[in-house]
């Protein structure tokens, strides 16, 4: 399994997350201190369409705008069309000749689809614990992913809004549970 099969496989599941989501959890608080489950939904869904573009060699598009509330109509709906829009783009075999440009930097095209699963799984995560729902991300997903999480987190700013410092968790413990405490969330 490569990162767009894994991007494929965390979108699927995450999907599921959504689509058992209920109205009267909309509000609800996740381990992202900044948003209700609406905002991170909103968040899951357009990031997607950011990551589409940004690897299809797209300029990066006004930010300064409201995300659309994708958690207000058919989320789940939302998200599928969204991975398969990020999917399409990610299996194109001339990625690697672009650039992405995203918000915070510009990088070779083809880390996308691994941005875009990373994504994927920790909100994926962030959806479960905010609803109460198993995770059950596939262990073959976060396996391939974390060897590029780990690499890609190793020197970001950790400012406590993006990434808060890198939670301790014992070397044997899951690979989620190492993925998730990369990025500063408590397993």
């Amino acid at each position: 399994m490569d990162l767009v099969e894994a991007y494929k496989v965390a979108a699927a599941r995450t999907g599921e997350l959504i689509a058992a989501t209920g109205p009267a959890q909309l509000d609800a608080p996740t381990p992202c201190s900044s948003w209700n489950t609406r905002a991170l939904i909103n968040h899951i869904v357009g990031g997607q369409y950011m990551f589409a573009d940004a690897a299809a060699g797209k300029p990066l598009g006004d930010m300064s705008g409201g995300v659309p509330d994708f958690a207000a109509g058919d989320a789940a709906a939302a998200q599928r069309d969204a991975s398969q829009a990020a999917a399409a783009v990610f299996a194109d075999p001339g990625i690697g000749e672009r650039m992405a440009e995203l918000p915070f930097g510009t990088l070779p095209a083809g880390m996308v689809p691994g941005l875009a699963c990373y994504e994927q799984v920790t909100h994926g995560w962030d959806l479960a614990r905010a609803t109460g729902q198993d995770l059950a991300m596939p262990g073959d997903v976060v396996d391939v992913l974390f060897p590029f999480a780990e690499q890609l987190l190793a020197n970001v700013p950790r400012d406590g809004v993006a990434f808060a410092d890198v939670v301790s968790v014992a070397a044997a413990a899951p690979t989620i549970d190492r993925l998730v405490a990369l990025s500063g969330r408590r397993p």
